[in-house]
């Protein structure tokens, strides 16, 4: 809708940088994926270390999401499409260990903060039959975990877009929430994520 896109499809580019993220060159060639559902959007890449290849979770349309694969960022191949009831957007996807075990699962998480635990082999997600909510609030969305904390730290850190988060007095809006670790648990035959604000908010 800006002046720059409007009546363009939504598609999927790339930029990249030589210096740290000082500067920034889009890559020649794009876009790297063409659109695929009218408002397709929100990719999350990570990287998948058994295939050496890059996964893409993305946002296609209503509660229809969907997963790519490349090994060199500009050409991508669909694995995946699936529906997530009453997801929203923003889609997150990543690998986390199952506390008190060596067990890993997959999480991929929505806008909403619902999310689904399976099991994912480099072609495709299975997730288990019942999605999890991770969060009650209001003020609660487009949650996103960072990608390439440290390996000597090692936790899955969270944040949240505080949408909505209007209080009397307030001199800003748009605030994200506290950063949270995330970790996984095996509760009576099902998992679920534990969230906690991070230790650095302490000090």
């Amino acid at each position: 809708t800006s002046p720059e896109s409007k009546g363009k499809p939504y598609t999927q580019c790339l930029a990249y940088s030589s210096d740290a993220g000082k500067s920034w060159t889009k890559y020649a060639q794009n876009p790297v994926l063409n659109q695929i559902a009218p408002g397709n959007r929100d990719p999350k890449v990570v990287w998948y270390e058994p295939k050496k290849e890059w996964v893409m979770a993305l946002y296609f349309e209503g509660n229809d999401f969907g997963l790519f694969s490349s090994s060199d960022l500009k050409t991508w191949k669909q694995l995946q499409r699936f529906n997530f009831e009453g997801a929203g957007e923003c889609p997150d996807f990543f690998e986390i260990q199952v506390e008190g075990s060596k067990e890993k699962k997959w999480v991929f998480t929505s806008a909403s903060g619902r999310y689904l635990v399976g099991s994912f082999d480099g072609s495709h997600f299975v997730p288990e039959p019942k999605p999890q909510t991770m969060d009650h609030g209001p003020n609660y969305y487009a949650v996103q975990t960072y990608s390439d904390i440290p390996k000597n730290d090692g936790r899955r850190i969270q944040i949240a877009w505080m949408n909505g988060g209007t209080y009397p007095g307030m001199p800003f809006n748009q605030q994200m929430s506290f950063p949270c670790r995330l970790t996984l648990h095996k509760e009576v035959g099902e998992y679920r994520i534990h969230r906690n604000p991070v230790r650095e908010i302490e000090s």
